[in-house]
C-alpha cells in the first residue's frame, strides 16, 4: 500500500475520481477491498500518502475489524480515489478487478507462488573448482 501511495504521487491522474464528465478531483485516499461476512466492503484510508507503513497497517486493522463487526460509518466507505484488492488471499494468481466508480484505477494483487527454476549456463562460463 505504501508503494502504491508513492506511485500515485508520480502518476496523479490515476489518483483521481471523476466528477461529472470532465473534471477530476485528486486526493490521496486509498480504498482497499476486504471481505466481510456480509460481502465485499471497500473502506477508505484517508491521506494514505501521509502515513508510514505502521500507520497504514494500523488503519487497515482498525477498518477491517470494524467492517467485520458492521460498525463502519458511511463516510468511511466513500471518497476513495484508488483501490487495492488482494485476490491472492484466496490463492488466485490472476483475476480481473473491477473499478469502483467514480475512481479511475485499481491495483489487483495475486498470490506469490514459489516455483523451482533450473538455470542452465553455457559451459564456457562455468568454471570448475579444479581449474583455479
Amino acid at each position: 500500500m505504501r508503494a502504491a501511495s508513492d506511485a500515485l504521487r508520480v502518476f496523479p491522474l490515476l489518483n483521481a475520481s471523476i466528477d461529472g464528465l470532465t473534471s477530476f478531483i485528486t486526493t490521496r485516499s486509498i480504498s482497499y477491498r476486504g471481505c466481510a461476512r456480509c460481502g465485499l466492503i471497500v473502506p477508505v484510508i484517508r491521506n494514505a500518502d501521509e502515513k508510514n507503513v505502521t500507520g497504514l497497517q494500523r488503519s487497515i486493522v482498525d477498518l477491517a475489524s470494524r467492517a467485520r463487526a458492521r460498525q463502519l460509518k458511511p463516510d468511511e466507505i466513500q471518497g476513495g480515489t484508488f483501490s487495492i484488492t488482494n485476490f491472492g488471499s484466496f490463492g488466485s494468481v490472476f483475476a480481473t478487478p473491477v473499478i469502483n466508480q467514480p475512481q479511475v484505477a485499481i491495483l489487483g494483487c495475486g498470490t506469490v507462488e514459489k516455483v523451482p527454476v533450473l538455470w542452465t549456463m553455457p559451459s564456457q562460463s562455468v568454471r570448475s573448482a579444479s581449474s583455479r
